[in-house]
């Protein structure tokens, strides 16, 4: 138990606040009702530890909405679901690949290690993702991660990785491997992504 409570505090640490489903996809790679039950009563627990350097704080938004931090005061009202959809990925990835620094201001939704995270909720059509594209990720070498993310229809993410990949073929023609992508609910189950051509990155 101690060594898991020191992992849930660093990812905690890195992301700066943290849900028991977030906390699941990173110890575990996946997520389901039982863990979640689980990983609610253990980050209720550790908010109650004695010892203030290891306590963790739970926060809540204007919603009732909450989370468990070391060190923020509020979790975002506004963009608490995307923020928490985020927070699974980045669970899910750090499952596979261990943990590394997280800068969350960037023009991107995160930026880790040598690449850019983006969160897409469904809502831009192509030629708003094509302007945000062009406008912030034209220039440099680094690749950016889109994760399609479909608030109301799942089964729409897929549609929306085909944008990402018909703009890859149209802004970085000789570069296929600066933009990758993956469905969002496809990445939380295999934790893959792919450029156009289909290999996996």
């Amino acid at each position: 138990m101690k060594e898991e409570r020191e992992r849930i505090r660093s990812f905690i640490e890195i992301v700066q606040w943290a849900t028991s489903a977030n906390i699941a996809y990173f110890l575990h790679g996946f997520c389901n009702p039982k863990l979640t039950r689980r990983y609610a009563s253990e980050l209720s627990e550790m908010a109650r530890v004695k010892d203030r350097t290891k306590q963790l704080r739970r926060i809540a938004n204007q919603n009732g909405q909450s989370a468990y931090t070391l060190t923020r005061k509020t979790v975002p009202t506004f963009r608490y679901s995307h923020d928490v959809a985020l927070r699974n990925v980045l669970g899910k990835l750090f499952n596979q690949t261990g943990l590394v620094a997280v800068d969350f201001k960037t023009s991107a939704d995160a930026a880790l290690g040598q690449s850019y995270l983006e969160m897409d909720n469904g809502h831009m059509d192509q030629r708003q993702l094509e302007h945000k594209i062009v406008q912030h990720y034209f220039n440099g070498d680094r690749p950016v991660i889109f994760i399609m993310r479909h608030r109301d229809n799942p089964t729409l993410e897929d549609q929306r990785k085909q944008i990402i990949f018909a703009l890859s073929e149209t802004i970085f023609h000789s570069r296929p491997d600066k933009l990758l992508a993956a469905g969002y609910s496809e990445f939380l189950q295999h934790g893959k992504f792919y450029n156009r051509k289909g290999e996996e990155k």
